[in-house]
């Protein structure tokens, strides 16, 4: 794909993402807002919340030089600010496709070369998102059945990120989905290694962040387990393929294990159900920061 080509490309899917999203917030409600029991602990939450956004960027920046790809933490922040509303166009593909499209523009590097990169990014974020939320059912009592499906699923991951045989069957699904031969790297253990403190320092983050986030609403003591429940729910809710932004599915999760650790029905639901507005302010930062990125990588081009 020529830098024409790409560019056109990327500033289409860059506004079909925003229409996708305005449709999303209005048909299922999510603007409305609870109590808040404590402002000191829903503050935090914001910042750790944003601090989150920022490290994820920077494990994407690590993902690439780990790759062999070269490019600036500006261009990596852009990438992703802009392509992060991607997530609510039905079929999962579109973020990962954009943020590659992005660095792909600037740097004119082949597009499918960056979207290999950013999906093995994509499976690192899940196997580590996965492994910790997992860590949840620990605290849980009797879900045993869940937690060796789990399990089983994060060894799954780990066998398509580490072994070039499982590899093989995703070639045949990136052909398909790019309509040309895509060579995808297995990934060397010592490659992510290099990446991986990256990733677990964003989902720790995140983590944290809901953990606050619940305390807010609750106002109330709570375990510090509570904090896993989200990258479990955001990893599932990404593994639902054909759910935007993982739309019904996060809540869901969460609603449910915010159940069985005690927590009232009605505010669980509440929790749940806020917590796609509260996630949507760190969506809005990093695509605010995204813009103005951008303006700063266009005036160094130029």
């Amino acid at each position: 794909m020529n830098l024409n080509k790409t560019k056109t490309f990327f500033y289409i899917f860059f506004y079909v993402s925003i229409l996708f999203l305005i449709y999303t917030l209005y048909r299922n409600n999510y603007l409305e807002i609870p109590f808040i029991a404590s402002k000191l602990s829903f503050i935090i939450s914001i910042l750790l919340l944003l601090s989150g956004f920022v490290f994820y960027s920077m494990a994407w920046e690590k993902v690439l030089i780990a790759s062999g790809y070269k490019t600036d933490f500006k261009e990596c922040i852009a990438s992703v600010g802009l392509s992060i509303f991607g997530k609510y166009i039905p079929g999962k593909i579109w973020m990962i496709v954009g943020r590659a499209g992005y660095i792909s523009q600037k740097n004119e590097y082949k597009l499918n070369k960056i979207s290999v990169i950013s999906l093995n990014a994509q499976f690192i974020g899940l196997w580590v998102g996965l492994f910790l939320g997992g860590l949840s059912f620990l605290f849980l009592g009797e879900n045993n059945k869940i937690f060796l499906l789990l399990l089983f699923f994060w060894i799954f991951l780990t066998l398509i990120i580490f072994t070039r045989f499982f590899h093989n069957y995703f070639e045949i699904l990136a052909t398909k989905i790019f309509k040309k031969n895509i060579n995808i790297p297995s990934l060397k253990i010592r490659e992510v290694l290099k990446t991986l403190k990256w990733f677990l320092i964003y989902w720790i983050l995140f983590s944290t962040a809901f953990y606050f986030f619940v305390n807010s609403l609750t106002g109330s003591s709570i375990p510090l387990y509570i904090g896993l429940i989200f990258p479990l729910a955001n990893t599932l809710g990404i593994i639902a393929f054909f759910a935007p932004g993982g739309l019904g599915i996060r809540e869901g999760v969460i609603a449910t294990l915010l159940i069985l650790s005690g927590i009232d029905k009605s505010v669980s639901v509440t929790i749940a159900t806020f917590s796609r507005l509260w996630f949507l302010i760190g969506d809005i930062f990093i695509f605010s920061i995204g813009v103005v990125f951008n303006r700063v990588v266009l005036k160094r081009v130029k």
